[in-house]
Parts: structure tokens; sequence; C-alpha cells
């Protein structure tokens, strides 16, 4: 099939193949940076407090760059998608 590229904050591509008997349309995007960060609510952010009770602290997850828009991105593209593929880098952050 013919590839179509959307233009905006980031860019999709779309193209049909077949994919396990199916035809199919594949939608291909990325993400600029990472998409969440995780932290500790405020009354964990003390350099006075014991790293112990760190193992047993919640953990706030939110959007890394909330102007991008990246969360509402992928939530936008992955609806009435039946499969969904990662494909991420292997680092350690």
């Amino acid at each position: 099939g013919e590839l179509h590229t959307r233009r905006g904050g980031q860019d999709v591509h779309e193209f049909t193949r077949d994919f396990q008997g199916a035809h199919c349309l594949f939608r291909v995007t990325a993400v600029i940076g990472h998409v969440l960060t995780i932290d500790f609510p405020a009354k964990f952010q003390s350099w006075d407090l014991d790293p112990v009770v760190l193992f047993d602290a919640p953990v706030v997850k939110k959007e890394a760059t909330p102007k991008a828009r990246v969360v509402a991105h992928l939530e936008s593209e992955a609806k009435g998608a039946t499969h969904l593929v990662l494909w991420l880098d292997c680092d350690r952050e």
C-alpha cells in the first residue's frame, strides 16, 4: 500500500499491509524523550529523610513534557487499534 504521512506535533505514517492473515492499517509514530517521569510525593523529597522509607513510599507518575502532549497523541492514535507495538530503547533510565 501507499505511505501517507500526517504532519503535526508528532508525525504519523500510515500504510496498509497483510498481518496475520488480515489486511491491516498500520500507524507508525514516535515520541520525544521520555513519555512519563516517576517521582516521590513532596513529603518524601527531603534530604533529612531516612532513605530506607523510600522502598515502601508511593510514587507519582507525571507526563514528562506536558506541552508536547505525547500521552494525548498516543491515546488518540491507539483508539480503535487491535494491536499495539512499542519499539523501545533499552537504556536503564
